[in-house]
């Protein structure tokens, strides 16, 4: 495991590297183009996704396919694989534990809170 970033210029250059491994698990997981930058910036950022997203990262099943469009309906498995094998397990799962990933910032936020 690589040490933890020590500087704020690490902790940028580590989001840099993040970013491109998730984008790629995107792609190889087969998720749309469309919604790529709204994961990442989930994903690095502690951004807000959508209303489809939200319910989907929190396990919503339910709420995520009321909320999603024939193709996203459809892509539900591709979503839970990329989730399950490249996300952090305190990105996603529930409600409370989306909205703590929000609230925290995402990568970034836990980058920085390791910060000396």
């Amino acid at each position: 495991m690589a040490p933890s970033p020590q500087t704020q210029e690490e902790v940028e250059t580590e989001l840099v590297k993040d970013e491109a491994r998730f984008r790629l698990a995107l792609r190889d997981h087969n998720i749309h183009g469309r919604v790529h930058d709204k994961l990442v910036a989930y994903y690095l950022e502690g951004d807000a996704a959508d209303k489809f997203l939200d319910a989907l990262l929190a396990n919503d099943l339910h709420a995520a396919t009321l909320l999603s469009d024939d193709s996203n309906t459809v892509d539900i498995r591709d979503y839970s694989r990329l989730m399950l094998d490249a996300m952090e397990s305190a990105s996603w799962g529930d409600r409370i534990t989306v909205a703590a990933w929000k609230v925290g910032r995402g990568k970034r936020g836990e980058y920085e809170r390791g910060l000396p």
